[in-house]
């Protein structure tokens, strides 16, 4: 099983080391059904882990920022299938559908920072508890990020520019030219949404190999999961060879 190491420049004592998503009986049991931000959690507790190798709880998680749980999710993606992915979308201006790659590691960036002064009071970073009890509304949001006497004017659009210079990954577009007409092509992309959307698929992938090699050892479920992640794979291209001659 291959690990991921992901850490910034000069902070690699706080590195976080994932595993591949998909690959054990744990996996199998998260719901992504439940809220964005429950599912993401629930995938950094099978999956996460500190340099010392120390596991994160549901409550260290959510004390996390907003930010550093995206790292951990893009750490967990990139142990999971690569760093390489391709976004499909569309010129606006001829139609032309194109490609634009992208290597996920360029959206590493430094989680540590967790507040900033403002006028005389602080603001911070949101967590996922925040989204939860602002519901989504973002007069309410910058009111509990904001800790201190409130400065004067339309504070709370100013609070609104900081906080995404300070995380500038929660509005990313992507950029390309059309090969067709030469048009710029902005693509807006949710990281979070695009990796939990791709996670999603594991735990089906991993039922249908276990199916498959069920059927053809007569293996249970548990004897199958407990089987490192090379073996399993080789088993698999033992029986798709033999489905196949």
């Amino acid at each position: 099983m291959a690990l991921t190491v992901w850490a910034v420049q000069g902070r690699e004592g706080e590195a976080m080391v994932a595993r591949p998503f998909g690959i054990g009986m744990v996996d199998m049991t998260v719901d992504f059904d439940r809220p964005l931000t429950g599912v993401i959690s629930a995938v950094l507790q099978s999956c996460l882990s500190s340099a010392e190798g120390t596991s994160w709880t549901g409550a260290d998680l959510a004390e996390w920022t907003i930010p550093r749980q995206r790292q951990g999710l893009l750490a967990v993606a990139v142990a999971t299938n690569g760093a390489r992915r391709v976004f499909e979308t569309a010129c606006g201006e001829c139609g032309e559908k194109l490609d634009v790659e992208v290597d996920l590691t360029m959206f590493r960036q430094d989680w540590s920072v967790e507040e900033t002064g403002f006028g005389g009071a602080r603001l911070r970073l949101p967590r996922a508890g925040d989204l939860a009890r602002s519901g989504g509304d973002p007069v309410a949001l910058a009111d509990l990020l904001l800790e201190g006497e409130a400065p004067g004017g339309d504070w709370r659009e100013e609070a609104e520019e900081v906080l995404a210079e300070l995380d500038p990954l929660s509005d990313v577009e992507l950029r390309s030219t059309c090969p067709d007409c030469g048009a710029d092509v902005g693509m807006p992309l949710s990281l979070e949404m695009e990796l939990v959307t791709e996670l999603a698929r594991e735990p089906q992938r991993l039922m249908d190999e276990i199916h498959m090699i069920a059927m053809a050892y007569n293996w249970s479920e548990r004897e199958i999961i407990s089987l490192p992640d090379s073996r399993r794979r080789h088993y698999l291209e033992r029986i798709r060879e033999a489905w196949a001659a």
